[in-house]
């Protein structure tokens, strides 16, 4: 759903390619490695990410969006994708697992790094500048998107000369730039921890 009109999409996923990415070594057990670490689960050149880029992009130029109206169209088919934090996802017992894009549109579900690495590659491939945004602090951590996009307000991280906008990938509502809606104890959002280009 996008402003008032719902949409549907549907694609096929190549199962060799999933399991191909499920294979591959997903353990981030080094705090020190966490940028390069979840950074490396953004894929914008991936055939898949640049088909489904194309294919949400059609959509949004036949509908005469612009730039940010795109980069929220987007933003929004990202966020109907079930919140699951990893203890509870058919990863059960592994408190951190971030997945690959393939990996979460495969599952059907994801936690905060998960939508974030689907939403920086999706932007990516369709040219956007995104960063990702890690928030750590003692008891919890957040992850979600900056873009730099035209005509974007609001709350927004400064990285490299550039405003990137924030964009929270885990909750159906908020636009780009909108403040997260959750509440983190002893987690302060008005800084990334990180800011690390994708």
């Amino acid at each position: 759903n996008y402003g008032s009109k719902n949409y549907q999409y549907e694609m096929y996923i190549d199962s060799d390619i999933y399991y191909e990415f499920k294979s591959l070594d997903h353990d981030l057990t080094d705090e020190y490695d966490w940028p390069d670490g979840y950074a490396r689960f953004t894929t914008p050149d991936e055939q898949y990410v640049i088909n489904l880029a194309n294919d949400l992009n059609s959509i949004a130029v036949s509908e005469g969006f612009t730039d940010l109206e795109t980069s929220n169209f987007i933003l929004s088919f990202v966020q109907t994708i079930d919140y699951k934090v990893d203890n509870y996802t058919n990863y059960q017992g592994i408190q951190e697992y971030p997945k690959y894009p393939i990996e979460m549109l495969w599952d059907g579900q994801g936690d905060c790094e998960d939508s974030s690495a689907l939403y920086a590659s999706l932007m990516e491939a369709l040219g956007y500048d995104a960063v990702l945004l890690l928030f750590l602090g003692d008891i919890d951590g957040h992850a979600a998107i900056g873009v730099s996009v035209p005509g974007a307000t609001g709350k927004s991280y400064r990285y490299s000369g550039l405003d990137y906008y924030y964009a929270e990938t885990t909750d159906t509502g908020p636009s780009i730039g909108d403040d997260s809606p959750y509440y983190f104890p002893g987690l302060d959002m008005s800084q990334s921890s990180y800011t690390y280009n994708v």
